[in-house]
């Protein structure tokens, strides 16, 4: 039971968080390319919080410049 529950947290996000179940797509093709997107950005997150939590990546940083005139 307890090996099932971080599967459907994922499976939640993916169908709610993600619009995959409200979308009006037909075809396993559309189907399977918008769960592939939503996978990857869960994916991107997740890396991305680590390495913030590490101090391994600064978000300011890289896109707010101070630019001096």
């Amino acid at each position: 039971m307890n090996s099932r529950t971080p599967i459907e947290r994922i499976n939640d996000r993916i169908l709610h968080d993600y619009g995959i179940e409200d979308a009006h797509s037909r075809g396993k093709k559309r189907i399977s390319f918008a769960v592939t997107i939503a996978a990857t950005n869960i994916h991107l997150d997740i890396q991305l919080k680590v390495l913030s939590a590490d101090g391994l990546f600064d978000f300011n940083s890289l896109f707010i410049h101070d630019f001096v005139a």
